[in-house]
């Protein structure tokens, strides 16, 4: 995983769509999936040898933590990339 965009300014009730781009992605997107540091998921829209795009669920009103990158989880036919994280925006927006 070589980038996360936008990697910045998400909303916490989720709706963002991620660009997700590097190498080794697999183009069945069952096989891959995409979750935040607190188990929040990312629901693959489209997947291909060096990109996915995914739509981020809402975080997780009781953990949220707007100080704080979540880790970003890309696990592909099992194996896991943590390399970079989100950040969240400081106020939540509605849709």
């Amino acid at each position: 995983m070589t980038s996360i965009s936008p990697a910045a300014d998400l909303n916490q009730l989720g709706g963002d769509v991620l660009t997700i781009v590097g190498k080794g992605f697999d183009a069945d997107a069952s096989a891959t999936t995409i979750k935040f540091s607190d188990d929040t998921t990312c629901i693959i829209l489209t997947s291909a040898a060096e990109k996915i795009t995914c739509t981020v669920d809402g975080f997780k009103t009781s953990t949220i933590n707007t100080g704080t990158p979540y880790t970003t989880t890309v696990t592909v036919n099992a194996v896991a990339n943590t390399e970079k994280s989100v950040q969240l925006k400081s106020t939540k927006q509605s849709g």
